[in-house]
């Protein structure tokens, strides 16, 4: 009995060893079929090489406004952003001892007109006396040493009369700079442009020296962008430079090169002048430069497939089988995607009627009837 209990065992196990060892017959795969689609062949195309860098915008010009007089702050007459014009009155401080140092300049200009008015007469009286004692020597009436002693007084009369000038003359110019004084306690814009920033208050003191507010002109902005240290004998002047800034891309063009390279960050700063409005100071955008050409893969726009976070296209094998490829995308070149990887040169993708398109699908014409058959490997 336990023999016979053994050999069914072993028959079964030699069965079950026989059915797992044989090959199943070919199954056959249904693949949805895809038509109606544009299939290209891609092949690689010549671009420009570029090098892209960070970049701040900034104001062509920037007047960093101040007070030439120390002072405080009675009237602030603008407010952060808003718009001025050159000349217009930005603040005006406490001008009581420069009115009075006018007043004492005043002062000291009128005593210096009396004095001069002063000695013009006395030098007028000793040159008519002089002529008088000079007709009266010429008449052999005066003896010579009478008229030097009368041309002496004359000579200091008219000495007299020079100190005097000067003095009307310094006085003059001291009344002019204490009027130039009190016009620093009213000041005005330099520049048509905005305010960008105010750092005083009423009631503060302004410093000479210490900026109280900023005003920039908005009609021409700069860029600075920090470069890597390695273009630093490729940047040039006068070279363009492609910028983005909001979604949008303006042209811009190298006007400076700082060529000192920062230890830290290992850059050195491109300055570029940009065409075009819309920029405000601060703003952070995106210089391209181009630094060369290479060989690349570009792939039209509407070839690609994003189906979330991913990126992709339809590549079609030689058999007409489609299948989602992703990639790893590269730079816009007008209407075409730059493809860094994912795809290889001389392979057919889908670049029309994308949505047609189907993931495991077959070309319409290829295969049969929509059938892939395929073996199972043995167990």
């Amino acid at each position: 009995m336990r023999t016979r209990y053994l050999i069914s065992s072993a028959l079964i196990i030699a069965m079950a060893l026989a059915s797992c060892g044989g090959e199943h017959a070919p199954a056959v795969i249904e693949r949805p079929v895809v038509s109606g689609v544009k299939v290209e062949r891609i092949n690689p195309a010549t671009i420009d090489e570029s090098y892209e860098a960070s970049g701040t915008v900034t104001a062509k010009t920037v007047s960093a406004v101040s007070s030439r007089v120390m002072g405080t702050v009675t009237s602030v007459h603008v407010k952060e952003g808003q718009r001025v014009k050159a000349g217009e009155l930005l603040l005006v401080l406490d001008a009581r001892d420069l009115q009075e140092k006018v007043k004492a300049a005043e002062s000291a200009y009128n005593e210096a007109q009396k004095a001069l008015g002063s000695a013009t007469e006395q030098r007028d009286l000793a040159q008519k006396t002089f002529e008088r004692f000079q007709k009266l020597h010429e008449e052999n009436a005066l003896s010579t040493q009478e008229l030097d002693n009368v041309e002496t007084q004359k000579n200091v009369a008219e000495l007299e009369y020079q100190r005097a000038r000067a003095m009307v003359n310094r006085a003059e110019a001291g009344l002019k700079e204490a009027r130039v004084y009190m016009g620093f306690a009213r000041i005005n814009s330099p520049i048509d442009g905005i305010v960008s920033s105010k750092r005083t208050d009423t009631g503060s003191m302004a410093t000479p020296g210490i900026p109280l507010m900023t005003v920039e002109d908005d009609t021409a902005y700069r860029i600075e962008a920090s470069v890597d240290e390695r273009f630093l004998n490729t940047m040039v002047t006068g070279m363009s430079a492609e910028v983005s800034v909001g979604g949008r891309s303006i042209e811009g063009r190298i006007v400076e090169i700082v060529p000192s390279v920062d230890p830290v960050s290992r850059t050195f700063v491109v300055k570029l002048e940009v065409e075009g409005g819309a920029l405000r100071s601060g703003q952070y955008v995106k210089v391209s430069f181009a630094t060369g050409r290479k060989e690349s893969l570009l792939v039209p726009s509407d070839a690609i497939v994003r189906k979330g976070q991913l990126t992709g296209v339809y590549r079609v094998d030689d058999n007409g089988l489609v299948i989602y490829r992703l990639i790893k995308a590269g730079k816009m070149h007008g209407q075409s995607l730059e493809v860094l990887s994912g795809i290889e040169p001389g392979d057919m993708i889908v670049t029309g009627n994308i949505n047609n398109a189907i993931d495991g699908g077959i070309l319409e014409g290829r295969g049969k009837a929509g059938r892939d058959t395929e073996k199972e490997s043995p167990r």
